[in-house]
């Protein structure tokens, strides 16, 4: 329908007729008029809808007013230069168009899609109707991120109908963005409202460029969190804070999740939590490469859920309160990672019992814990790290708790002793000057790697009896191979003295294991 010649407070009154497609080209308006397009009266709202068309031939310098009353239909508005736009329509949509300009939009009733279309200064959303704007190609881009900031903040949702970078500066549009777009990249630092995370969606790349996503004030949910089933998701190259928050920066809940971070920081928090996974769901594999957190990394499952995976390369883990890593039912590799504890004293949370149920031994690089008094589940394989806690007299690596297993290069006594202690497979980076004697309870293999293993005073055994290198004990399955075990020159200095401090070492092997020696 061509329509020419409009004045003023003119009407247009659409005929009734269900489902069908109207156009209107509308030509020669009066410049500056205000126009009205109602529905006709005889439909009514739920029945089937018309699509109705609006293309107006206008320049910007001659702008008109439009009032869209058309609760029963879905209005595109393809054409045109308007300065105010007064919408009511139904439920499925007015469009702004690509070759539409709207200065002021106000949405009475319906929801709103962008499609290429332009609203320069404000949308009037108080009924918190669905406001979409989509995005096809790099130009749709360019112009949402030219988009005033209160247009902004009164899009809902931003769709990506393809992989374009999309770029967000407020916490709406990271909202926003984070409903419908495949890469979300950073423009600012970004504070968001607390309780109220971030969802990631799966495909979804968060490029944190550079900046930082903080929680506003104390709150009692996280920054991110996960909750899409199977979602495999990627964020990277930024700092995430949750500051005074009771919660973690980010939470996997959800079955199946996929998390790849890179280059993340998560500075310290009151909270001391980085990221967690929840127990209550099925086994996800988090992977994390370079990344710098202080705070706990809390990776839990049920003994009767597939477990997780956990893949650590490069960075730095700290934690005040707690453990770098506290892991149940997971599986865990560290490689070249420096992992920090400052808590002063190594502790149990639980009634100071491992037989408790959820006993949270604190104070570890990496702590396995036990779920309903049942072993621990899970294994550590540990290769090229550097280990660092307040209590240097405590065992901090790992707490030992009994059913995880632990694969791990060393290059320290005091990581040897621990790792026999656990349990599990060690292999040297280097030769060992100062160790002590040793009684080992558990299976164990060593591959000595071609270094010598130097065993000063005091020896293992009972008190006064000191004696031994290794004393290995009944029941388990041994395996020492492929380099060296030595007295230091001071400790040949046997002597049977029963008033001697620290005696000397007398056997070298104490046996009674199921002991296999391989080119030792």
């Amino acid at each position: 329908v061509n329509i020419s010649g409009l004045t003023d407070d003119a009407t247009i009154t659409v005929p009734a007729a269900e489902g069908s497609v109207l156009n209107m080209d509308i030509s020669n308006v009066s410049d500056g008029a205000s126009i009205t397009i109602n529905n006709n009266e005889s439909v009514s709202v739920g029945e089937s809808q018309q699509n109705i068309g609006v293309n107006v031939a206008n320049d910007e310098s001659s702008a008109i007013g439009m009032t869209i009353n058309t609760p029963t239909a879905t209005v595109e508005v393809g054409k045109g230069y308007f300065t105010t736009v007064t919408a009511t329509t139904a439920t499925n949509t007015l469009i702004v168009g690509e070759g539409a300009t709207i200065t002021d939009l106000v949405v009475a009733a319906g929801n709103v899609r962008i499609e290429g279309g332009k609203i320069t200064t404000s949308i009037t959303n108080d009924n918190g109707n669905e406001v979409v704007y989509v995005i096809a190609d790099q130009t749709d881009a360019d112009t949402y991120k030219e988009l005033s900031d209160d247009v902004k903040a009164s899009i809902t949702k931003i769709e990506c109908t393809s992989d374009i970078w999309v770029e967000v500066n407020t916490a709406s549009g990271l909202y926003a963005a984070s409903l419908g777009a495949k890469n979300i990249k950073l423009g600012a630092d970004i504070t968001i409202t607390a309780d109220k995370p971030v969802n990631p969606k799966n495909g979804q790349i968060y490029d944190l460029n550079g900046k930082k996503v903080a929680v506003a004030t104390t709150g009692a949910k996280d920054v991110f969190r996960i909750e899409e089933a199977s979602a495999v998701v990627t964020i990277k190259n930024g700092t995430i804070d949750n500051q005074t928050g009771n919660n973690y920066a980010l939470s996997v809940r959800a079955d199946n999740v996929t998390l790849n971070m890179e280059g993340i920081t998560i500075p310290a928090n009151s909270y001391d939590g980085s990221l967690h996974k929840n127990g209550n769901y099925t086994g996800s594999t988090v992977s994390l490469t370079n990344c710098n957190f202080n705070g706990v990394v809390y990776l839990s499952n049920t003994d009767d859920k597939t477990a997780n995976t956990l893949n650590v390369s490069g960075g730095s883990f700290a934690s005040a309160t707690q453990n770098c890593f506290e892991l149940l039912n997971t599986n865990a590799t560290v490689s070249g990672a420096t992992l920090t504890n400052e808590l002063e004293e190594q502790k149990y949370t639980a009634n100071g019992n491992l037989g408790n149920s959820f006993s949270n031994p604190q104070g570890y690089c990496i702590a396995f814990t036990n779920n309903d008094g049942k072993a621990a589940k899970g294994s550590a394989t540990l290769s090229g790290n550097t280990y660092s806690v307040a209590d240097e007299n405590g065992s901090y690596i790992f707490n030992q708790m009994n059913g995880a297993t632990l694969n791990m290069e060393v290059s320290r006594f005091k990581e040897f002793a621990e790792v026999a202690a656990a349990g599990g497979e060690i292999k040297l980076l280097n030769n060992i000057e100062d160790a002590v004697g040793l009684s080992i309870n558990k299976d164990l293999t060593v591959d000595f790697n071609d270094n010598t293993y130097t065993i000063s005073k005091p020896g293992a055994g009972s008190a006064g009896t000191q004696t031994l290198g290794f004393q290995l004990l009944k029941g388990n399955s041994i395996t020492f191979k492929n380099g060296t075990i030595k007295c230091s020159d001071a400790n040949k200095d046997f002597t049977w003295e029963s008033n001697a401090t620290v005696k000397g070492i007398a056997m070298m092997i104490q046996n009674y294991a199921d002991l296999t020696l391989e080119n030792m």
